[in-house]
C-alpha cells in the first residue's frame, strides 16, 4: 500500500507528454525571405508551425521553395525550457525528400523557454535561410 503513491508520482514523471507541461498547443513563425528574382519580384517567405501535444510533436515548413515535416519529440530542458529533438521527416525515414541526411536522431533542432510572457527560441539544428539566426522571439501561439 505505502508504494502506491510513489508509483503513481513516477508515471506521471514518465508519461508521454509530461515534460511539456503548459507548452502543448500550435505555435507560427514568419520567416520574411525578402523577394525573389533578384530583389526586384515579390516578397517571399516561409511559415514554421510547430505542433506539441501529449505525445506527439510536429514541425512543418511551407513556402518559398520549401515543404517539409519533421517528427520531433519535446523534451523538458531545465526551468522553463522546452527542447524539440528530432525523430524523424514525416515520411517515417532519417532522409529528406532528396535522400539527405541533415539531422541525426534525437539531435536538438531548437529549444524553447519563456521570458516575461514571451517565447524565446534558440536554435540549433534547425536552421533558417539566415544561419546566423541568434536566439530571440521567433514563435508565437497561434
Amino acid at each position: 500500500m505505502p508504494f502506491k503513491p510513489l508509483l503513481a508520482l513516477s508515471l506521471l514523471i514518465a508519461a508521454p507528454g509530461a515534460a511539456q507541461g503548459n507548452w502543448n498547443g500550435r505555435y507560427v513563425y514568419h520567416e520574411p525571405l525578402g523577394r525573389d528574382a533578384g530583389g526586384a519580384g515579390a516578397a517571399v517567405s516561409r511559415e514554421h508551425r510547430l505542433t506539441i501535444a501529449p505525445g506527439r510533436c510536429r514541425l512543418r515548413a511551407t513556402g518559398y521553395q520549401t515543404d517539409t515535416t519533421i517528427v520531433c519529440r519535446a523534451v523538458a530542458a531545465g526551468a522553463g525550457k522546452l527542447a524539440i529533438r528530432f525523430v524523424s521527416f514525416g515520411d517515417g525515414r532519417s532522409v529528406n525528400q532528396y535522400g539527405v541526411a541533415r539531422y541525426r536522431a534525437g539531435e536538438p533542432l531548437l529549444t524553447l523557454s519563456r521570458d516575461r510572457g514571451r517565447i524565446v527560441t534558440d536554435w540549433q539544428g534547425y536552421t533558417l535561410d539566415d544561419d546566423t539566426a541568434r536566439p530571440g522571439v521567433y514563435f508565437r501561439r497561434g
